[in-house]
């Protein structure tokens, strides 16, 4: 998933709300790598808000480990999509459902590498039960898959731009000479850019 492009979003957006429009699909389970994985649920759940659960999940280890995670994970999932309490696009990994807005990779190496912040898991899968913990609040209509009418390539290209110790400015100058359609300043503390 580090390798993460557009036009796999737009392809896997679209077939996700292929198969969601089907009567006889009742969910959807997706396997990710967990790099991009919060950036991909947070996206679907944007485009598609599906009345439907949609569920990502990945391993932490790989499938060679003595204790491998992703079978479990993927039968986490797979019983979180047929309880069907929890709708929307969620992420689930190491037992916890967490809600596809607000889940966050927190940690690079552990089991429970996934955090929602505030927020808390939605639902906790515990020896094949479902212990739904809250709903979100269902969204408006999503963006909608038209949204991506666009070829992948014509996207807006938007950069993130960190806030540290130090930052003088010149990497957004280099950003603005590049024509960038966008920035997204990630600041420090709550926020702040420093001056320069």
């Amino acid at each position: 998933s580090k390798d993460m492009e557009f036009t796999i979003w737009a392809a896997l957006a679209a077939r996700v709300a292929h198969h969601l429009e089907r009567d006889e699909v009742a969910g959807i389970v997706i396997t990710h790598g967990t790099d991009t994985l919060e950036e991909t649920a947070y996206l679907l759940q944007r485009l598609l808000a599906p009345a439907k659960p949609v569920v990502l999940t990945a391993a932490m280890r790989p499938a060679t480990a003595l204790l491998r995670d992703g079978p479990q994970n993927l039968l986490d999932a797979v019983t979180l999509v047929r309880n069907g309490h929890v709708p929307g696009v969620s992420v689930v990994v190491a037992g916890r459902a967490w809600a596809g807005a607000d889940v966050r990779k927190v940690h690079t190496y552990r089991l429970d590498a996934f955090d929602g912040g505030d927020a808390g898991p939605t639902a906790l899968i515990e020896d094949g039960q479902v212990r739904v913990l809250c709903t979100r609040p269902a969204h408006d209509d999503g963006l909608g898959i038209a949204t991506l009418a666009r070829a992948a390539s014509a996207w807006p290209r938007v950069e993130i731009v960190l806030n540290h110790a130090g930052a003088d400015g010149r990497i957004v100058d280099a950003l603005l000479a590049q024509k960038v359609d966008g920035l997204v300043a990630a600041g420090t503390g709550n926020g702040a850019l420093s001056a320069a």
